[in-house]
């Protein structure tokens, strides 16, 4: 079993199942569970005569699975928190917030990270602590601001459309419930917290570094390079986030393990061109000290921490220990992060970090060492191919769950990915170093730019090749289930020819069903009322989407948005129609769809009779008393025959 040598191997699975159970069951059903077992195991014990050898390591992982349930349970704040009133839905509140951080964009809307610090009343200052989701439209408001607020304070929910990120999910994973949002009217500007002294140092060495980019880059050049080399990700345009997502380059522009693993190679290649004056273990002791100052730099944000801690350790463990196991200290590091903050298990970033890492541990050396290459250079390439091939298949499942798409060239970006990040992270590192020597600086600015632009074009000539995404993949858990036992026993059965062709079989079964279900996907014909303020209705009839709105000043962002989402899952050609006074007919299956337009909603009159509503965008009275009503979410009348806050409205269409 080995578990002395590789312990975290079997503890942190263990501890993220404890995790995962403690939040999905009440923590007094987990403490009746351990109370049942621990009596079973006791009246075992007693009636008989000798010990039974699995009983010490059976309490050992119910301890193990039970520690997990109590830490979540501490850490998750109950749901009935500021948001929600008696019925569970809001409360209109005076509160003292601290602005914890500013995502700042082009958007109207700007989001805010807050604290409350208490509900106040005409008479009463009652303390409450619970993070909170507020959007603003005032520009004003920067980081450690502290406001007074009037709002109502909703809980976060989502709006059910098609390919809808999973928002409540997402914040609530991050012990954040409550959204509210808040025009220039609505607060009052307090005053600002003192920040610490560390605080003050990093902000102030950061705003440096990114004055150093900002004289030295154009616009789009400089938008790439602080979200690669510091983090800020505010410049980045939509189409070229776009860009890189399709060419599976977006973990590029995100400071994470990538960039913390090449700062960490490039340092250690600086460091052993000295190794007669620096030896090894103060030249990796140094390099660590370096990672973790670039970590409080860009921020400290949980990729960044988790992926400097994860390093650290691994790279501690080679030095200090020759018989390591780097899968051990890979688990061991993923433990502690989880026992600092349990709900980073449901965190994206989490997840795909450690499993790419996982992938990479598992995997590497048998792809590697399938193909033998004698040329160097060419050798080289191969090994960082096989790097990307084996963080990408661990992290397929998760990645087509959540973002419904699978990026085809992907080793192809991988290769081009390998040298750009790490030629421009050397590059922007030299550039911090030598940019108070202004020849030196400027031929660094000058490179710089250069890769920048380089990498610019060969991702956006990646995504323009043909077939370069492949969109419609919605992946159920029990699918996702199935891929990861698959892989592991494939990692597990080695050389065990009859294991392997049963795992080869699974594993085409699988491919099958997640296939099927795409193709449901892509050829599902319906028509779509979505849950938003301005009116979209879709019409999907083969590899063809046709969007109604009524939008005089061209679609928002996020109507976009919502286009955008449903595409990924339902793909097509999307085809924009205005709807105009009078009537609008779109050609679907079976004859026409008419959309008669009145002072107080739409009448939809879809090919067969019995298909035909009236969508109410007042609450005026409806002139087709017989029509079923649809209301857009707005409305808060209880007439309502459905209400599009509950989520969008769905038609199947022959």
């Amino acid at each position: 079993m080995n578990f002395y040598r590789r312990p975290f191997v079997y503890i942190t699975p263990l501890f993220a199942l404890g995790i995962f159970l403690g939040d999905a069951y009440a923590m007094h059903d987990s403490l009746a569970w351990l109370v049942m077992a621990v009596l079973v195991v006791a009246i075992i014990r007693l009636f008989l005569r000798k010990p039974i050898d699995y009983l010490f390591p059976f309490g050992v992982v119910l301890g193990i699975l039970f520690i997990g349930g109590v830490l979540v349970d501490y850490n998750r704040f109950d749901d009935m928190a500021i948001g929600n009133d008696d019925q569970g839905e809001y409360i209109n509140s005076t509160m003292l917030l601290n602005v914890l951080e500013v995502n700042e964009s082009e958007s109207v809307w700007q989001r805010m990270v807050c604290e409350s610090v208490a509900i106040v009343g005409e008479d009463a200052y009652v303390p409450h602590r619970e993070k909170l989701l507020v959007y603003t439209n005032s520009s004003a408001l920067s980081k450690n601001d502290q406001v007074l607020m009037r709002g109502t304070f909703t809980l976060i929910a989502n709006k059910g459309n098609p390919g809808e990120f999973d928002s409540k999910h997402y914040w609530n994973s991050k012990n954040i419930y409550s959204i509210a949002y808040m025009d220039e009217s609505q607060y009052l500007h307090i005053g600002s917290i003192e920040p610490s002294w560390f605080e003050k140092t990093r902000d102030s060495i950061n705003h440096q570094l990114d004055e150093i980019l900002g004289e030295n880059l154009d616009e789009s050049n400089l938008a790439v390079a602080k979200a690669l080399i510091l983090g800020d990700k505010s410049l980045l345009r939509p189409e070229l986030k776009k860009s890189f997502s399709s060419a599976g380059a977006m973990h590029v522009l995100a400071v994470s393990g990538l960039h913390i693993g090449i700062i960490l190679e490039i340092l250690l290649f600086i460091f052993g061109r000295f190794s007669k004056i620096l030896k090894k273990n103060r030249a990796v002791l140094l390099a660590i000290g370096i990672l973790w100052i670039y970590a409080a730099v860009v921020g400290f944000s949980p990729s960044v921490v988790r992926a400097t801690i994860m390093f650290s350790l691994i790279a501690l463990g080679k030095i200090f220990s020759k018989q390591s196991n780097g899968l051990n200290i890979l688990l061991f590091s993923a433990c502690l992060l989880l026992s600092y903050n349990p709900l980073m298990l449901y965190d994206i970033g989490f997840q795909l970090s450690y499993l790419a890492m996982l992938g990479i541990f598992l995997l590497y050396k048998p792809i590697q060492s399938s193909i033998f290459i004698k040329n160097r250079w060419l050798n080289k390439v191969w090994q960082g191919t096989s790097v990307g091939v084996s963080a990408q298949v661990f992290t397929i499942p998760v990645t087509l769950h959540y973002f419904h798409q699978f990026p085809n060239y992907f080793i192809l970006t991988n290769i081009g990915m390998m040298v750009f990040a790490g030629l421009v992270l050397s590059l922007g590192l030299v550039l911090f170093a030598t940019s108070w020597v202004k020849i030196v600086g400027k031929l660094i600015a000058a490179l710089l730019s250069f890769a920048l632009t380089a990498m610019i074009f060969f991702v956006e000539w990646v995504e323009h090749l043909s077939g370069s995404v492949a969109f419609g993949f919605t992946l159920p858990w029990y699918l996702i289930v199935a891929a990861y036992i698959i892989l592991f026993i494939v990692v597990l059965a080695k050389s065990k020819m009859i294991v392997l062709k049963v795992a080869l079989f699974a594993a085409m079964v699988l491919i099958i069903a997640i296939q099927a279900i795409r193709y449901e996907n892509i050829t599902r014909n319906e028509f779509v009322v979505f849950n938003s303020n301005q009116l979209l209705m879709m019409v999907k009839q083969g590899d063809n989407i046709i969007c109604l709105h009524n939008a005089t000043n061209g679609l928002t962002d996020g109507l976009d948005f919502l286009i955008d989402a449903y595409s990924k899952i339902h793909p097509g050609k999307v085809k924009f129609v205005r709807l105009s006074l009078g009537e609008t007919s779109v050609m679907v299956s079976g004859g026409y769809m008419k959309v008669v337009k009145f002072d107080n909603g739409y009448h939809i009159l879809l090919p067969s009779k019995d298909k035909s509503f009236f969508l109410r965008t007042s609450t005026r009275v409806v002139p087709f008393k017989d029509d079923y009503i649809v209301d857009m979410p707005y409305i808060q009348s209880k007439r309502t025959s459905y209400n599009l806050r509950n989520g969008c409205y769905r038609i199947p269409l022959k």
